[in-house]
């Protein structure tokens, strides 16, 4: 374990690319003089070095990045500074673009290498909608069966993205194929599952099957579910109000809700319990 910052104020949501850790810094807000500033940094694991990102009198939050570009939220030229707008930065230019408008309240942002995901109002509206930007092709557009309920939580790996649905009535995990613009409900039983994630093939979500609870609050059990195979598998013994997060290398990081905003942490290996070969197939 290895403290990156010392500061006074807080550093917050942190996102890792390869060996860069981005984040943004509350260190140049001054509340007695009514300066309102946030800025992103970035931290080069191997070398040590930080780097200031931006520097504008605005707040700059919650950056995900991939090799390219930078998805951060942002309230300048918002009105209220209380919204933010979706902007999408070159990390070699420093160059940054609106991909979402203030009033649209783009939230649950997500970056892969080659598509950007969120959700979003669509104009004149009022539920939240995934939206998807080619970042190859500069093109944004709006998933359109999302129309119906509210999504949250999309997240985009090469040619998917994954989110949490309640078009039926409660919350699903759904996936978009962008090559063959197919859609499918990936759990379609009569209980919740939410909180998806997904990376290098595998999704992983909250399944309330054990519990036989509903709602954002309620015990659940981590799943990891294989793409490519159908192949799913439970993670955790005793439902909990858990939050899952990427499968990676072998292993899972996720999260217990204890109350209130408390949370404890675990990394879990699942090759050495026998959940994923080592070469990263979830075993039936």
């Amino acid at each position: 374990e290895h403290q990156v910052t010392n500061r006074v104020n807080a550093q917050s949501a942190p996102d890792v690319f390869q060996d860069v850790l981005a984040f943004h810094d509350n260190q140049y807000t001054d509340v007695p003089s009514q300066h309102y500033q946030m800025e992103l940094h970035s931290y080069d694991i191997a070398s040590g070095i930080e780097t200031r990102l931006t520097n504008q009198v605005s707040y700059k939050q919650a950056p995900k990045l991939n090799a390219d570009y930078i998805l951060f939220l942002s309230n300048h030229g918002c009105d209220p500074s209380t919204r933010y707008n979706l902007s999408l930065m070159s990390r070699s230019t420093g160059e940054a673009t609106v991909v979402a408008e203030c009033e649209q309240d783009a939230e649950t942002h997500s970056i892969g290498d080659f598509y950007a995901a969120w959700v979003a109002r669509p104009a004149g509206g009022q539920g939240k909608d995934v939206f998807v930007r080619d970042l190859q092709g500069g093109v944004t557009f709006r998933i359109d069966s999302t129309g119906v309920g509210n999504q949250y939580f999309p997240h985009t790996d090469d040619d998917r993205v994954v989110w949490q649905d309640d078009r039926d009535g409660r919350r699903e995990v759904y996936m978009y194929t962008f090559s063959s613009g197919q859609e499918e409900c990936l759990t379609p039983d009569g209980w919740e599952q939410a909180w998806p994630h997904l990376r290098d093939g595998i999704v992983s979500w909250c399944d309330y099957r054990h519990s036989q609870q509903w709602g954002w609050n309620a015990d659940c059990d981590i799943y990891v579910y294989e793409i490519a195979t159908g192949v799913e598998r439970r993670v955790t013994a005793q439902s909990r109000a858990w939050r899952p997060r990427f499968v990676d290398s072998g292993w899972i990081f996720y999260v217990q809700r204890i109350i209130g905003s408390h949370y404890k942490l675990y990394a879990h290996d699942l090759v050495s319990d026998g959940i994923l070969t080592s070469d990263g197939h979830v075993i039936p």
